[in-house]
């Protein structure tokens, strides 16, 4: 009805008490009181790492492109991103008949194409948000979103490989 007040719900959980808040103030009053306390992020072109057995035997390479990561501090919650847009693991033995471990599927690309998508999604994306919660001893730890996504990958593994790593894995401790 047109010219009716109108009144906003809001349920909230402190320690084991629920409390109704019936209220005029709508939503973007409410969101007015998220002071942001605190932000970082990075961003990074790529980065690489090699496992080297000794000077002259690469084992494997691990590459990652386009990361980037965010973290948010607020009076409300704490939030955390972490973005790759591309990643690789190659076998880097001499002898390997499968250099490439893991890389994203070819398969996804004709995919997109046919649903008309310009460019591919990032390989993986983890988001996670956290509530902020009284110094209680005793209260809940809230996670309204904890997100994995992980793009369709191609693993291709040789047990000369596993055994290498593992023998490397093994003189490190």
């Amino acid at each position: 009805v047109s010219g009716a007040p109108r009144l906003w719900l809001q349920v909230s959980l402190h320690d084991r008490t629920r409390t109704l808040t019936i209220s005029t103030e709508g939503p973007r009053e409410a969101e007015a009181i998220d002071v942001a306390r605190f932000a970082l992020a990075a961003s990074l072109k790529g980065i690489g790492l090699s496992v080297v057995r000794s000077r002259s035997r690469e084992l494997a390479y691990a590459c990652a492109s386009e990361i980037m990561g965010e973290i948010t501090v607020s009076s409300l919650h704490t939030r955390a991103d972490l973005v790759v847009a591309e990643l690789r693991l190659d076998n880097q033995m001499v002898e390997a008949q499968l250099p490439v471990v893991l890389i994203r599927s070819a398969a996804l690309r004709p995919r997109l194409r046919e649903h008309e998508q310009p460019e591919l999604p990032p390989c993986v994306h983890l988001s996670v948000v956290k509530r902020a919660v009284p110094d209680t001893p005793g209260a809940a730890q809230v996670f309204p979103l904890v997100l994995v996504l992980l793009e369709e990958m191609e693993l291709q593994l040789e047990e000369a490989f596993i055994t290498a790593l593992a023998a490397l894995a093994a003189q490190i401790d």
